[in-house]
């Protein structure tokens, strides 16, 4: 039996605009765990399992934010991290995507766990005018 080998990758923060639109295309839909961790708080498990929707940033002159988006329209879960310090994305050999992590300002992080490529959380449902 072959191990997965991750490997983790900090996205340098003057790509994180691009990165965001780019990873929200590639990975919509794919269900998802969503954990914050603070070795204060602990941990604490947000979401059991989601579909993804959308990774945004808001770069510093327009707020500093990331924002998180998960389920499907018109019913969206937002997740807002302010002043977020750096971005990782784990990724396997042949590129898929396994985990993101938000670190905070503060040290505490947000990881999203992703499940198995193929698996997608309901489909995004069409405006209905």
């Amino acid at each position: 039996m072959s191990e997965v080998v991750r490997i983790s990758t900090r996205i340098p923060r003057e790509e994180w605009e691009r990165f965001a639109v780019q990873f929200s295309e590639a990975q919509r839909g794919r269900m998802v765990q969503v954990e914050f961790v603070d070795q204060e708080v602990g941990d604490e498990p947000l979401s059991g399992g989601i579909a993804f929707y959308s990774l945004d940033y808001d770069p510093v002159n327009k707020g500093d934010n990331i924002i998180l988006a998960f389920g499907s329209e018109p019913d969206l879960h937002f997740h807002l991290i302010d002043k977020p310090a750096d971005l990782w994305v784990a990724e396997d050999e042949q590129g898929v995507v396994w985990a993101l992590e938000v670190v905070h300002e503060g040290g505490a992080r947000t990881i999203l766990r992703f499940g198995s490529p193929g698996v997608m959380g309901p489909p995004a449902k069409a405006d209905q005018a």
